[in-house]
């Protein structure tokens, strides 16, 4: 966790910041994907779906996905993190709505297209470290130039 600042001056506001070092294999291929996520306070109008409540905003998701041939493609995204009262003590899910912002090898030429992430699994691994476990689904578009 980390005090918000602006301008230099602290705001009294904290955000957490989370490294995501994944893999994964799809349409575009096999890949390793590393991710930095800070998160603050629910103020956003983002909502979170029906009958779960938000804990969080994700205020960025910078994204940055390498592919076996070292083909990079990267993107930025907001979302939410979202509780279901029903089971209170169960991990929060996290949704992520992105844009892609461009890429190198075959992605040199990339210039938008969006993505979703949507966590469908989440374990507390180490709460010393606050390291977890998690699963998802990265869909999207990818625009070419």
């Amino acid at each position: 966790t980390q005090n918000q600042v602006v301008m230099g001056i602290p705001t009294g506001a904290t955000q957490r910041v989370n490294l995501v070092i994944g893999s994964g294999a799809g349409s575009l291929g096999r890949g390793q994907t590393i991710a930095v996520t800070k998160s603050g306070p629910p103020i956003s109008a983002a909502p979170c779906p029906a009958g779960l409540i938000k804990v969080a905003d994700i205020v960025s998701n910078n994204i940055l996905w390498t592919f076996e041939d070292l083909s990079m493609l990267y993107g930025d995204g907001t979302g939410v993190v979202c509780l279901d009262p029903a089971a209170p003590t169960e991990p929060p899910s996290a949704e992520i709505e992105g844009t892609w912002l461009g890429g190198t090898g075959r992605y040199e030429d990339v210039v938008g297209g969006d993505f979703s992430i949507r966590f469908t699994f989440f374990e507390v691994i180490s709460p010393e470290t606050q390291f977890n476990a998690e699963t998802g689904i990265v869909t999207g578009t990818v625009v070419w130039d």
